[in-house]
């Protein structure tokens, strides 16, 4: 709070929100759901709209193993699922079909 004081007023009217989250993740890290399913009293975008101030937050909190520190995302850096591309293979050569 102290290093991005700026920040923390941009985000002073979410406070309590934000507070809810990291008393919830320090209590249940890498939970390995996904952000709309953890059972925060915010909206299911909060997360997304405060992920800077919440990824500083963490950073500092979390003990070094519930962080994947060579990872930038958000969610995969914090143990939270995401959706993962999907991949439809077609054959049309029928030596490959069986």
């Amino acid at each position: 709070m102290q290093s991005n004081r700026r920040l923390l007023i941009e985000s002073a009217d979410a406070l309590d929100g934000l507070l809810s989250v990291l008393e919830y993740s320090l209590a249940h890290p890498r939970p390995g759901v996904f952000a709309r399913e953890l059972p925060f009293p915010v909206a299911t975008k909060f997360l997304e709209r405060n992920e800077r101030v919440l990824q500083q937050w963490f950073d500092h909190v979390f003990p070094p193993h519930a962080i994947r520190a060579n990872e930038s995302h958000f969610t995969r850096r914090y143990g939270l699922r995401y959706p993962e591309p999907h991949i439809l293979i077609r054959f049309l050569d029928s030596r490959f079909l069986s």
